[in-house]
C-alpha cells in the first residue's frame, strides 16, 4: 500500500528510483522494495518522503485522501448492514452535504413524531 503510494508519487514528479533514493539517501534497490511493498520504510523516512512529497504521513500510508479526510477503519460494531452503510457513506460527504443531512434527518423524524 504505502510502496503504491511512493511510486506514484514518484512518477508524477517524473523521478527514477536513483533519484528519489539519493534524495532519501539510500539505494535504488531499497526504493524498489519499498514500492513492491517487500520492505516497509521507518517512520524517519516516511517523514522524509512526506516533507518531500509535501503530503502528510497518514496520506502516504493511504490513512488520507487528497483532500485531507481521514480514512478511518472500525471495528466491527452493533450496526445493521443498511446502518453501517449509512455511516460509511455518511463519511465520505463534505462537512456542508453532512449538515444538509442532518437538516434532511431531522425534519423525517419530525414528521414521523407528528404521525406523519
Amino acid at each position: 500500500m504505502v510502496g503504491n503510494m511512493i511510486k506514484s508519487l514518484r512518477t508524477e514528479k517524473h523521478l527514477k528510483q536513483v533519484d528519489l533514493a539519493n534524495i532519501l539517501n539510500t539505494t535504488q534497490s531499497t526504493v524498489g522494495k519499498y514500492e513492491r511493498n517487500e520492505l516497509e520504510p521507518n517512520i524517519d523516512t516516511l517523514i522524509r518522503l512526506s516533507n518531500f512529497f509535501e503530503c502528510s504521513v497518514d496520506y502516504l500510508l493511504g490513512r488520507e485522501e487528497e483532500d485531507g479526510r481521514i480514512i478511518t477503519y472500525s471495528t466491527p460494531s452493533s450496526l445493521s448492514d443498511v446502518e453501517q452503510h449509512i455511516v460509511d457513506t455518511f463519511r465520505l460527504l463534505t462537512n456542508r452535504r453532512k449538515i444538509m443531512v442532518v437538516g434532511y434527518i431531522d425534519g423525517v423524524y419530525a414528521g414521523q413524531q407528528e404521525g406523519a
